[in-house]
């Protein structure tokens, strides 16, 4: 699967403030948990996640989210879950 330039720049037209805002806070998460060494193990998960979930409509979000989507019916059908 080949994805271009123009395909992965298409989000930024789509942004809104408040996702600026949380990706803001994530870009904070991660300097606090990386240059400050405040709670490393904590703050690391949660700013990177937040910069992840604030990224609009990147093919490579859909394609991770679509490939999430999947592995959470397959465990939620399975009987063993």
């Amino acid at each position: 699967m080949s994805i271009s330039l123009l395909q992965l720049l298409q989000g930024i037209t789509h942004i809104t403030p408040g996702g600026v805002v949380m990706l803001g806070i994530g870009v904070i998460l991660l300097y606090l948990a990386i240059a400050k060494e405040y709670e490393p193990m904590l703050l690391l998960p949660i700013g990177a996640g937040a910069i992840f979930a604030n990224l609009p409509l990147s093919p490579m979000i859909q394609s991770a989210f679509s490939r999430f989507v999947w592995i959470w019916r397959r465990g939620c059908s399975s009987p063993s879950f």
